[in-house]
């Protein structure tokens, strides 16, 4: 599966190049304007991590002051330190937006994306138990137990799917040469991920939280209406999950664009 994504990933990386040549001809000047709605199709590489260590208190010992106050003396406290990554390919990756000009330069959108990815996926956990005792003088830390670490590595699925806002500009429209529909593109907003790796039942991990999105990319006018271009986009995902386990994700897109004004 791997090889075959990865085939058509310079298959798709070839064709956007002819293309792009040959498109030179179906140029014509016409202007940015009014509300528009694009539809991008891709292949894209992710990279994610959920990461942290997960406690539980398990037991608690309290002294009572002279206030008649309780202050908590010491705790046990099962902690869990726990990893899990994931990096594969997609293909297709999808994304839409719906926006409207500001002017012939500048529009804002609203955004949606997502894509299925097939890789690797790896996870280790370690248990222990560790006595706290809270003193004048500090923190001390004592270690009752500690469980064999357990790690593992297979063949995994993951998927993410996002919703924000964004913003594209086009900063050489008044330009005549080739130029002149290169835009760049910011977009933010809310973002969750998921992976499991196959043959795990009990190994499905995902973090919700926000992303970063910038994307470069070259359109050509097909008609009055009608655009069509190539790109490449990074995405900075981070968040976290029930457990507070922070993750973090990062994404590469390349892809082709159709926009209708």
């Amino acid at each position: 599966m791997m090889k075959t994504i990865k085939k058509l990933i310079l298959v798709l990386f070839a064709a956007a190049v002819v293309w792009a040549q040959n498109v030179n001809d179906l140029r014509v000047p016409y202007t940015h304007h009014g509300s528009f709605s694009s539809w991008a199709f891709g292949v894209s590489y992710m990279k994610s991590s959920l990461g942290g260590v997960m406690r539980e208190v398990r037991d608690v010992a309290r002294s009572v002051q002279p206030d008649g106050s309780s202050v908590v003396t010491a705790e046990f406290v099962g902690e869990r330190d726990r990893q899990d990554d994931f990096s594969g390919f997609s293909a297709p990756s999808v994304d839409f937006k719906f926006g409207r000009f500001l002017g012939k330069a500048v529009a804002l959108y609203l955004g949606f994306a997502g894509a299925l990815y097939w890789g690797e996926g790896s996870f280790s956990r370690e248990d222990r138990g560790v006595d706290y005792s809270y003193e004048s003088d500090g923190v001390k830390k004592n270690l009752r137990y500690a469980s064999g670490a357990e790690s593992y590595k297979d063949d995994a699925v993951g998927a993410f799917g996002s919703f924000g806002l964004g913003i594209s500009v086009y900063p050489f429209y008044k330009w005549t040469t080739e130029l002149k529909d290169l835009y760049v593109d910011l977009a933010w907003g809310w973002d969750a991920t998921v992976a499991k790796i196959k043959g795990v039942s009990d190994n499905t991990n995902g973090f919700m939280g926000f992303f970063v999105r910038f994307e470069v990319g070259k359109d050509w006018w097909v008609s009055e209406d009608c655009l069509m271009g190539i790109g490449f986009s990074y995405t900075n995902a981070f968040g976290t999950d029930d457990y507070g386990s922070d993750g973090k994700d990062h994404r590469f897109g390349l892809f082709f664009r159709i926009t209708r004004e």
